[in-house]
């Protein structure tokens, strides 16, 4: 069973909307240097500043609320799959025979849809598109090779492949411990159960 492998692109781009805070931040600054100076025109110069801090400011909260329910830009692109099998794995177009292979390490925590309370109080798109994702091999020669990927809901790698994740930790690929962390399994008697099933 499959998942889709995803390319980030180099630069991740600066997110616009945290101009508006700067703006805000500017005009303060203006006020405050502008405070001491006299000249005829300050006090109504103060006002129009005060006003377009406040309006910016208005549309920095509007726009917090309103990325609650917005998902982030996928910054980069999908390409191929990352397919796991018994005796191999691909990723893409290449084909790895797991005989080669020394380790392999799975952060699969991200999925569509997720909410990011980190970014909470931020006009950033709090609900993930689920790339935060990485499947790392390292080869018995020394090498490596490192891909991100998508999962579409909660715990799809696992769920599509918990037979194969199962038999890569029995001949030695994965920890015990990562894979019990795959599985979300947390409580002592059900990794104690679970340890046992695999005898």
């Amino acid at each position: 069973m499959s998942v889709y492998i995803f390319i980030p692109k180099k630069k991740k781009k600066v997110f616009s909307r945290w101009y508006l805070l700067l703006g805000v931040l500017a005009f303060i600054l203006v006020i405050v240097l502008i405070e001491d100076i006299d000249f005829g025109w300050k006090d109504y110069l103060i006002s129009i500043l005060k006003i377009l801090a406040l309006l910016f400011l208005a549309l920095y909260v509007r726009l917090v609320f309103k990325s609650l329910n917005e998902y982030e830009d996928l910054n980069g692109y999908l390409c191929g799959k990352l397919i796991l099998k018994k005796d191999e794995i691909l990723i893409g177009e290449k084909e790895y025979g797991i005989n080669s292979i020394l380790e392999i390490k799975i952060k699969a925590e991200d999925y569509y849809g997720l909410f990011n309370y980190i970014l909470v109080d931020t006009p950033d798109p709090k609900l993930s598109i689920g790339v935060n994702n990485s499947f790392e091999i390292k080869f018995k020669d020394g090498s490596h090779e490192k891909v991100k990927f998508k999962q579409f809901y909660k715990d799809e790698l696992v769920k599509k492949n918990r037979e194969v994740l199962i038999h890569y930790h029995l001949m030695g690929k994965i920890s015990f411990l990562a894979l019990i962390q795959l599985f979300r399994i947390e409580d002592y008697d059900e990794i104690q159960k679970f340890k046992s099933s695999l005898k």
